[in-house]
């Protein structure tokens, strides 16, 4: 999950990354049905007005050995 809050050397304009850490966003990392999936707090949203649901992040973690670190990430 580092490559979520771990920005590269080479940041493309617009990309951006969170200035917190994993242990602060309270991620957690579950096997749950045969599925790797990961949630965390977006603190960056964590003072707005947004819903819960949007506040949170939810990602399921599959091997892809083409992707970069071997794994893709696809929103919940």
């Amino acid at each position: 999950m580092a490559v979520h809050f771990t920005a590269p050397a080479d940041v493309a304009p617009g990309d951006c990354y969170p200035t917190y850490t994993p242990d602060q966003a309270g991620l957690v990392v579950d096997f749950v049905r045969g599925r790797w999936l990961a949630g965390w707090c977006r603190l960056e949203e964590a003072n707005s007005d947004l819903p819960e649901s949007r506040r949170e992040s939810l990602v399921r973690i599959q091997i892809a050995p083409e992707a970069p670190y071997r794994v893709a990430f696809y929103e919940v």
